[in-house]
């Protein structure tokens, strides 16, 4: 474990170049793009430095990611929250940042951390940053029905929507979204 942990800090801190082309694990299974999740509130993992504590270093997190896309073979998206709470909303800083970075598309959850998953999404604010980069925007946060799916796309302008608790609860919401889709002509929500 503890080898482990130091070889993370290692990467996280740039001290050891990773030999390109970098292939994740998931490219031989045909993975279209790499994830890093920047959005994991979980105090196992915000302890250690990582999942939405990345969240207070936009600079560090952006020089990560633009070593990681620069040598990735995939393309390399990244999950983020509206910011570490609500006195630290930095999404847009972050979002700037990333797409200097090179990130291919950003997830954003409509949440802080501390906020976890005991507030509405702010999806006024996930759309006002979807309108506001050139990057593409995956919109997630309170996507628990096909209907929710149709709407929050349509009234942010964002590029996709995700679904996390949503998939956990209903599983079949994907084939509903794509069945409303069909019915619709394949337009966008």
């Amino acid at each position: 474990m503890r080898l482990v942990r130091r070889a993370f800090w290692a990467i996280r801190a740039n001290l050891c170049p990773i030999p390109g082309p970098f292939r994740p694990p998931g490219f031989q299974s045909g993975a279209q793009f790499m994830d890093i999740n920047c959005g994991c509130p979980i105090f196992e993992a915000t302890r250690r430095g990582m999942g939405s504590a990345m969240l207070r270093k936009p600079r560090a997190l952006a020089r990560m990611v633009a070593g990681i896309a620069a040598e990735s073979e995939l393309p390399v998206t990244v999950k983020i929250r509206l910011g570490e709470n609500e006195k630290s909303i930095n999404v847009e800083t972050v979002v700037e940042y990333l797409e200097r970075a090179g990130a291919a598309a950003v997830t954003i959850h409509g949440r802080t951390a501390v906020q976890r998953y005991k507030k509405a999404a702010d999806w006024g604010r996930v759309g006002d940053v979807a309108r506001a980069t050139q990057l593409p925007v995956i919109g997630n946060g309170d996507i628990l029905t096909h209907y929710e799916a149709v709407a929050r796309l349509r009234e942010s302008g964002c590029t996709a929507v995700m679904a996390g608790r949503g998939a956990l609860i209903k599983p079949w919401i994907f084939q509903e979204f794509k069945e409303v889709r069909r019915m619709r002509g394949g337009e966008r929500g």
